[in-house]
């Protein structure tokens, strides 16, 4: 029987453009992590595994592809059934392109049994691994927008 995780994912970064940003947005030009939470849907303990893959792919307007494979493969321990772990995938990255950011994980289970993956607790993705989206916003634009905003206030 398969393994059921569910992964979120969270983005962190320092900038004092953030006030503009949406969720799930972070800046271009300016450094960034992710970290995501790793929690078992199923029934019975997950037995821990390893990050056998990370990579970010970075989708937008450009000739050649971009993207930063992750170099360090974390294992983790067992986690209980409805429990959670959080690991910092990468630390200090910098957004290369604006646009379409895709993140993808794979899992190995110590058990070696297949992994389902979640991105909601009712929407299994149907690929072999875990990825989701976030966007790289263009950092002038941000800029020209919090330029704005100071005339608007009269600062």
């Amino acid at each position: 029987m398969p393994h059921k995780l569910l992964i979120e994912y969270a983005l962190d970064q320092n900038s004092e453009l953030k006030v503009f940003l949406k969720p799930h947005e972070v800046v271009m030009g300016e450094p960034y992590s992710i970290s995501i939470s790793i929690t078992n849907l199923g029934e019975e303990s997950f037995p821990g595994g390893k990050i056998e893959s990370g990579r970010i792919d970075y989708l937008g307007v450009g000739l050649a592809p971009a993207y930063q494979d992750l170099t360090d493969h974390f294992s983790f321990e067992e986690i209980g059934p409805g429990r959670s772990i959080k690991i910092k995938l990468f630390e200090q990255t910098m957004p290369v392109r604006e646009g379409d950011t895709w993140i993808r994980v794979k899992i190995a289970s110590r058990d070696g049994q297949s992994i389902e993956y979640y991105q909601k607790k009712d929407e299994r993705l149907k690929e072999d691994e875990w990825l989701n989206v976030f966007q790289v916003v263009n950092r002038q634009l941000l800029q020209i927008i919090q330029l704005l905003n100071k005339l608007e206030r009269k600062e």
